[in-house]
């Protein structure tokens, strides 16, 4: 590997893009909650293709995923940092803080990350904490509105219950909240305490794990 690639390499979190001197542009994609860094050379430089043989390399993270069995190889739900707080039959609880990355052009949270936030909550309480079973359950249909904006640093609470189970479909009521990131705006209640942002229903459908791959 060449000088520029090793440089491209040590570089922190985010995506680096760098042209070497053989013309392949080499990518590096690194996540601070990951622990996986995925590298590989992409291509030439202007062209779309890839290289023969050449692909991304995963690195195996260490250390435990706590909190639900689906988390195992959930990289998005990692990326965000999210924190499993409870789980039980039909109801869970999740949290994570908010970081710079997560911002629009606004300079508040991207809605996308809120979706995400809250439908990570909505699967932790649709699906068996340990992973048993013959069937997994995912979403068939997802509403969400948003209510109030949120900023860096705050912290987010999801809290998922199940409202109605009929057979293989369900009904999921999940709220955000934020905490007051005690700045300028007016993110706290009306009680002083968390001011409820968004508001997600999901329709679940639970069906076999082969047919989930």
């Amino acid at each position: 590997m060449d000088g520029m690639a090793s440089q491209c390499l040590r570089r922190p979190l985010g995506c680096a893009l760098t042209v070497g001197r053989d013309g392949y542009y080499l990518m590096n994609i690194r996540s601070e909650f990951l622990g996986v860094d995925m590298v590989g050379e992409s291509g030439m430089a202007g062209d779309v293709g890839t290289p023969p043989g050449v692909g991304p390399q995963p690195r195996v993270r260490s250390g435990p995923r706590p909190g639900h069995a689906i988390l195992l190889n959930d990289y998005a739900s990692e990326w965000l940092g999210i924190e499993v707080l409870e789980v039980s039959d039909g109801h869970a609880a999740i949290a994570m803080t908010l970081r710079a990355e997560m911002m629009n052009g606004f300079g508040t949270t991207h809605g996308g990350m809120i979706f995400a936030f809250a439908d990570s909550a909505f699967a932790l309480a649709c699906n068996c904490a340990d992973g048993g079973g013959d069937s997994v359950t995912v979403a068939s249909g997802v509403d969400i509105n948003f209510l109030a904006p949120t900023h860096t640093g705050q912290r987010l609470t999801a809290i998922a219950n199940r409202r109605q189970q009929q057979g293989r479909s369900g009904l999921y009521d999940v709220q955000v909240f934020a905490a007051d990131d005690g700045g300028a705006q007016d993110s706290g209640g009306a009680d002083g305490g968390p001011t409820v942002v968004a508001e997600f229903r999901g329709r679940s459908r639970s069906i076999p794990k082969k047919l989930a791959r």
